[in-house]
């Protein structure tokens, strides 16, 4: 099976989504500093942007 089916590509940007989540947790409950939260931040919209675009490619 296809690692980049429409439907492989929505779990992974709903499990980033939740990862977002936790780390805005972390950061409010000061287990993590606001620099690597917005590190991991940007990197999980980055993230979640590619496989957007590669999920309109698929349709």
């Amino acid at each position: 099976m296809d690692k980049n089916t429409p439907q492989n590509i929505i779990g992974k940007i709903s499990n980033f989504k939740f990862q977002l989540i936790i780390n805005k947790n972390l950061y409010i409950d000061e287990v993590i500093t606001k620099e690597i939260y917005e590190i991991m931040e940007n990197n999980l919209l980055e993230k979640i942007h590619t496989l957007s675009d590669e999920l309109e490619m698929c349709n």
